[in-house]
């Protein structure tokens, strides 16, 4: 899964700022928030076969981005100490 692997030390880079427990729960997160938002529009049928991004995608990067972007709370910070 080189591509995975790729994408994921991007993603670090980009956010480096981030303590790295943080940013591993929050890529874990991501992970699963795509895998069950594209399972669920699939179950609905809300995919057309040859539409690019699918309707779906642009609003869900910007959720990820929010959520990989937050800031961190000061409960979030202590736990990852």
């Amino acid at each position: 899964m080189r591509s995975h692997r790729l994408v994921r030390q991007g993603i670090r880079r980009c956010l480096a700022d981030l303590p790295e427990p943080v940013l591993e729960q929050r890529l874990r997160m991501l992970g699963l928030v795509l895998v069950h938002t594209a399972a669920d529009h699939e179950r609905r049928g809300d995919t057309s076969p040859g539409e690019d991004p699918p309707a779906w995608a642009v609003p869900f990067v910007d959720a990820v981005e929010g959520m990989l972007t937050a800031p961190v709370s000061a409960a979030a910070a202590a736990g990852s100490r």
